[in-house]
């Protein structure tokens, strides 16, 4: 199964960009390291943004970064989400959704300005496919593209 997924993420991620370069938030997980190599190997590190969105850059995100030699860059988000926070009373479940609407409202923004494209290439791909789908692609080369300490 992984044999052919791979090449149909990769080639469905070529034909949604439609040549245009794309931008992607990198979080150190899973899920976002395969669909920065999966991005990586449709387009091309070169065509590839990866954006750190948060308080810090975790080593995994580094570590990705330079080993797929995506173009990698570390915006901050909480001042963004202080100024909701001081406007408005939240209950905890809400601040944790409205974090994650602010990472990608500044992920949309970030693409628009500089003509990416935001895709998500694993949007139906089920989560227990994706340690598989990892150690195939590592498999495939002599460096481990997706770092170990993500899976």
């Amino acid at each position: 199964m992984t044999t052919d997924l791979w090449p149909s993420l990769v080639d469905r991620l070529r034909e949604r960009a439609r040549s245009r370069p794309v931008a992607l938030e990198i979080s150190g997980d899973l899920a976002s390291a395969v669909a920065a190599v999966v991005a990586c190997d449709a387009l091309g590190p070169d065509n590839v943004t990866g954006l750190a969105l948060g308080d810090e850059v975790a080593p995994e995100v580094r570590d990705l970064a330079l080993r797929t030699g995506l173009d990698f860059r570390f915006e901050p988000v909480q001042p963004i989400l202080d100024a909701f926070l001081a406007a408005l009373t939240l209950d905890a479940p809400v601040v944790a959704n409205l974090q994650a609407r602010v990472h990608r409202v500044v992920l949309l923004a970030l693409a628009e300005q500089e003509g990416r494209a935001v895709l998500d290439p694993l949007s139906d791909v089920p989560a227990g496919v994706l340690p598989e789908l990892a150690r195939w692609r590592n498999a495939q080369g002599d460096v481990d593209l997706i770092p170990v300490s993500a899976m």
